[in-house]
């Protein structure tokens, strides 16, 4: 599996520490900014950001998974250091209480992610606040879950970084249950428009050859027992979020060109939150 991204920049100790600084123990992820204006904000408003996000991907498992089904089981691919399954579980519980107060152990929640720094991380994280996520450092195009055992899937900008897209439609789909199984994840994409030229500067400049069109996915997708649902696209929000971390200061020269590649492609681009489910 090619991760690009991850290979040359999030395991580097530099890119690490950067975002460790602005994010803390959260998610590293693009979220809602509730304006355009662009100015020298604090981490504390890119946090608020990814708290908007998360309630938008919460308002979609809501909508489209039934909470309430017993024995459910999420799994979350790319989990970074579990900020968004520590979010998740919380509510979980409060749906959990606010209906005839099921048991906690009803449902399963697990986190994959390559990176054992990200791994050892969110073990330290859940451990602390007694999360009760099982954590594996292991490829997610090879699951350790049954045929159907899975009743949501969930990534944040992930799946772009991954080269085998067949396979991991196909992944997913064999562990999603047929009933009341979805995917549920957001992730950037090419638009829709570009011409070759363009997509390949773009991809270069970005280091990511695994870059794809939102349609290139779906069909995908659609070819491999994955019914499209539903999206929300909020693309304004890349070159607001690069153009707000490059404004931090103390940002390393080699963070720096890093998000300005980032911002400067960002016209080019399209992020969303998507929702499939298994036919």
């Amino acid at each position: 599996m090619e991760l690009e991204t991850i290979e040359n920049h999030y395991r580097d100790p530099e890119f690490r520490e950067f975002y460790k600084s602005v994010y803390g123990t959260e998610g590293y992820n693009v979220g809602l900014y509730l304006s355009n204006k662009i100015n020298n904000l604090s981490p504390e408003i890119i946090h608020h950001s990814i708290n908007k996000k998360w309630d938008l991907l919460f308002f979609f498992i809501r909508n489209y998974l039934n909470v309430k089904y017993h024995y459910l089981s999420i799994v979350d691919f790319g989990s970074g250091n579990g900020g968004t399954m520590r979010k998740l579980y919380d509510e979980l519980k409060n749906i959990r209480k606010q209906n005839n107060g099921e048991r906690e152990s009803d449902y399963l929640l697990y986190s994959y992610d390559i990176s054992r720094e990200n791994t050892t991380e969110c073990n330290l994280n859940n451990f602390e606040q007694k999360i009760p996520v099982r954590i594996y450092n292991r490829n997610f195009l090879d699951t350790l879950f049954d045929d159907g055992a899975v009743n949501l899937v969930i990534s944040e900008e992930t799946f772009h970084q991954v080269a085998d897209k067949i396979a991991l439609i196909r992944e997913i789909t064999r562990i999603l249950s047929r009933i009341n199984g979805f995917l549920i994840f957001s992730d950037i994409f090419l638009r829709e428009d570009l011409d070759n030229k363009t997509r390949e500067s773009v991809s270069s400049q970005l280091n990511l050859s695994t870059l794809q069109k939102f349609s290139e996915f779906s069909k995908l997708a659609e070819e491999n027992g994955l019914k499209y649902c539903n999206s929300i696209l909020y693309t304004d929000d890349l070159k607001i979020h690069y153009s707000n971390l490059l404004n931090i200061t103390d940002t390393p020269d080699k963070v720096r060109t890093h998000l300005e590649n980032w911002r400067i492609c960002a016209d080019n681009l399209d992020i969303g939150l998507f929702v499939f489910k298994k036919c």
